[in-house]
């Protein structure tokens, strides 16, 4: 019987993968970020991990997914489609679904743990 508990351990020292934002959407600033994938499956299309950000802002849009993250360092204001700006900080989470567009604005270093499904492999029109 295939076990339904996966347990995720990041490695102390365990080095991080540096992702580029689009030129087109960077806002303001040269937002470097950084990635630490600790899990994917790719029948399921979930995936999870660790991403931090210096200081900048960048538009976001997702598409065909959506991401789940929880702040754990720092703090971010995200402004929505209808404008509005929602400040969150270390603790605080928050869902992304598939279609939001909007601005993230980082004004020092941020860190977030993410979970991320596909919309293809889950039964949200179920």
């Amino acid at each position: 019987m295939k076990s339904r508990f996966i347990l995720i351990k990041r490695a102390k020292g365990e080095s991080s993968l540096f992702e580029s934002l689009a030129a087109k959407n960077i806002v303001a600033g040269n937002p470097e970020q950084k990635l630490w994938p600790l899990y994917e499956d790719a029948p399921t299309g979930q995936r999870a991990g660790v991403w931090e950000s210096e200081a900048g802002s960048w538009q976001v849009e997702i598409s065909g997914y959506t991401e789940f993250c929880v702040l754990t360092e720092g703090s971010v204001a995200v402004v929505d489609e209808n404008q509005t700006e929602h400040l969150l900080e270390a603790g605080d989470s928050l869902v992304m679904q598939d279609g939001f567009r909007g601005v993230w604005k980082v004004a020092d270093r941020v860190k977030k743990y993410y979970f991320i499904v596909n919309q293809t492999s889950s039964n949200h029109d179920a």
